[in-house]
């Protein structure tokens, strides 16, 4: 089912590989297999220059758990094809 799904992207700073920087999106996307942030993902990964060191979802729940909030933490070692 989708749900409002905030992505954080922590990354390394092009120019200053010492300086970890957050990113922060909200989109509607299925859980767990997160079609748009896999897509993100993908794009950040190929076309823009700071690496992705982790990230974090978060996701509400809707229905009868409503305000629920799940998350998910992963170390970007995993990388998305």
């Amino acid at each position: 089912m989708r749900a409002l799904t905030t992505i954080q992207v922590y990354y390394w700073m092009p120019d200053y590989r010492h300086i970890l920087q957050q990113f922060i999106w909200q989109t509607m996307d299925v859980s767990p297999e997160f079609p748009r942030m896999n897509k993100f993902l993908h794009y950040w990964e190929h076309n823009i220059e700071g690496p992705i060191h982790d990230v974090i979802i978060a996701q509400a729940n809707e229905g009868p758990n409503q305000g629920a909030i799940n998350s998910w933490y992963m170390n970007y070692e995993m990388r998305y094809n």
